[in-house]
């Protein structure tokens, strides 16, 4: 019997791309076998709530960086009466 490393399946599975059935391909392992460990675990939700948080911190980024634009923009403007 072969033994799992399925903390790193489930790492790989929730902040990829690939989906249960193309992770058990690659793993060569079965779909079934996979996709029951990935439901009882609620591998989707987590996958999910990765992608979400994401997504949240590439916003924020975007914010920050709009805001910064905007600072120094204004400071120009100041000096050079632009």
């Amino acid at each position: 019997m072969i033994r799992r490393d399925w903390k790193a399946l489930r790492e790989k599975f929730v902040q990829g791309r690939m989906t249960l059935r193309e992770l058990a391909e690659a793993e060569k392992m079965s779909y079934g076998t996979l996709c029951n460990r990935a439901s009882e675990e609620k591998w989707l939700d987590e996958r999910e709530t990765f992608r979400e948080a994401i997504t949240q911190k590439a916003r924020q980024k975007a914010i920050n960086r709009r805001g910064r634009r905007e600072a120094v923009r204004g400071v120009v403007r100041r000096v050079f009466g632009a």
